[in-house]
């Protein structure tokens, strides 16, 4: 992937969720990092923040005591950085496997107001594009707007995150912003129209006849340029008009450098050749490939990337890790937390966290700087994990939130007998007052219909209260989409 100032690099990213500042303040167990080199060697980390404390990105934690930090196309520093938010961290790595950050940049891919929200679907349009939304996206709740349900038509948004293959943006952070007459997007130009100077970022009509050109040089704008664009107004016709269209094509590593990107592959000719972004990969018979195997790559799949760029400026990749989707969701009280061994204990089962895990603190304490350290037996946490080969839970994302009386546990669940279920390894019975749901939300279906369908392979979402014995009463079951 390419990026000016390493700014498109925020066309691949995955996405990984909920805003308000995050970190972790020591080395958990599971922690992703490179390989150490034996010399000190340049490294390029593109991928959404996890956390703070420094900053975490792609389960490399790197210095940030000498960075430069760009915002928004300007000078800034990591106070104004937010867990989710994609970035750009260019730095060093030495022969100890210690990363420090040189430079660290950020930018929104689309910032505007919304003109539709799809609740069912989990979308939104903002100037054309749409954004999707899943339980991976973070929102910044300062101004009140914690999930996509606070969200209306005509609120000022800026969104952070990637695009698939199709040209939608999956969204990491959506942070709410109050309109200022500026609206700002960016993306791949297509159907370019160099005589009524016209182009289209994935079905948005841009007109740039009176926009200034940086970075294109007398050529001016190509087909497949990436590029970001600024405007305050449209046409009587729909059309954006530019007041700016800035080139954002540069490379954003040299020959030579590390790097760790996660993305979607948009493009896929083979195995051995694809691309993320505008980042293209090749893979050779000393590629590792992790939680499958080069038959599992395609177009649309998301995997975590780590090589070296050559001299072409194509990354070869010396290991490709797969995205195990998170499906495993617990909302409950914690029981326990051993920050030095990087585990949470909740309802009796034992979660690791890492490095890659995000962490947002949702409560009343707002805490910016926020890792298992700041957790404690009887807070009120969300966790959502996947469970690995061997067995192990490793949490993706934890946010504490204030405490409630109602716990959530969503798994593949086994039927005990005709009143009650598993899972997790919890216990879960109903009453006469439990509510039961099929696939579609809008389904009620009967206990005995719902019972008959556990077979051992779908996921069961539950919600209810503990009683005294430790079993979950449970007010609402549902089946849920393996995509959920």
């Amino acid at each position: 992937m390419k990026t000016s100032h390493f700014t498109a690099s925020l066309s691949v990213l995955l996405l990984a969720a909920c805003g308000g500042g995050s970190g972790t303040t020591a080395p958990l167990v599971g922690e992703t990092s490179p390989p150490a080199p034996t010399a000190s060697k340049a490294i390029v980390a593109i991928g959404p923040i996890s956390g703070f404390g420094s900053i975490i990105v792609n389960g490399v934690k790197f210095d940030t005591s000498s960075a430069q930090f760009t915002v928004d196309e300007v000078n800034g520093s990591q106070s104004d950085l937010k867990v989710g938010q994609v970035v750009t961290v260019k730095g060093t790595l030495d022969a100890e496997g210690n990363a420090k950050a040189d430079s660290v940049l950020f930018d929104e891919l689309v910032e505007g107001p919304i003109t539709s929200i799809d609740l069912e679907l989990g979308e939104i349009i903002v100037l054309g594009q749409t954004i999707l939304i899943s339980e991976d996206t973070s929102f910044d709740d300062s101004p009140q707007k914690p999930t996509l349900e606070d969200l209306v038509v005509g609120d000022g948004i800026e969104v952070s995150g990637t695009f698939d293959e199709d040209g939608n943006i999956l969204a990491s952070l959506i942070d709410p912003k109050p309109g200022n007459g500026i609206y700002e997007i960016s993306g791949y130009i297509a159907n370019l129209d160099t005589a009524a100077m016209t182009f289209d970022f994935n079905g948005l009509t841009i007109g740039y006849a009176n926009a200034g050109l940086p970075g294109f040089g007398d050529a001016g704008p190509m087909e497949g340029d990436y590029a970001s664009v600024k405007g305050r107004n449209f046409d009587n016709g729909g059309t954006f008009l530019a007041t700016r269209v800035k080139n954002e094509d540069d490379n954003p590593g040299e020959a030579g450098d590390e790097a760790e990107i996660e993305g979607v592959i948009t493009a896929f000719t083979s195995a051995q050749s694809f691309s993320l972004g505008s980042i293209a990969v090749i893979t050779n018979a000393d590629t590792e490939f992790e939680d499958g195997s080069s038959a599992d790559l395609g177009l649309g799949v998301r995997v975590e990337v780590e090589g070296e760029f050559n001299e072409d400026g194509v990354l070869v990749a010396d290991e490709v890790e797969f995205e195990i989707e998170s499906n495993i969701r617990v909302r409950a009280t914690v029981e326990a937390v051993d920050a030095e061994a990087g585990t949470i204990t909740i309802c009796g089962v034992t979660f690791n966290a890492n490095l890659n895990t995000r962490f947002d603190d949702k409560s009343e304490a707002e805490l910016t700087t926020f890792s298992l350290a700041n957790i404690e037996a009887g807070d009120t946490v969300r966790l959502d994990s996947f469970r690995s080969a061997d067995g192990s839970l490793t949490a993706t994302h934890i946010r504490r939130e204030n405490p409630h009386d109602s716990i959530e546990l969503q798994d593949v669940a086994t039927a005990i007998d005709a009143n009650s279920l598993s899972i997790l390894g919890v216990s879960i019975v109903v009453d006469e007052d439990t509510e039961f749901e099929g696939l579609d939300d809008d389904d009620d279906i009967t206990q005995a219909e719902f019972f008959a369908a556990i077979d051992g392979t779908k996921i069961v979402e539950a919600e209810g209260v503990k009683l005294e014995d430790g079993t979950i009463l449970a007010t609402e079951l549902s089946f849920e989409d393996d995509d959920d």
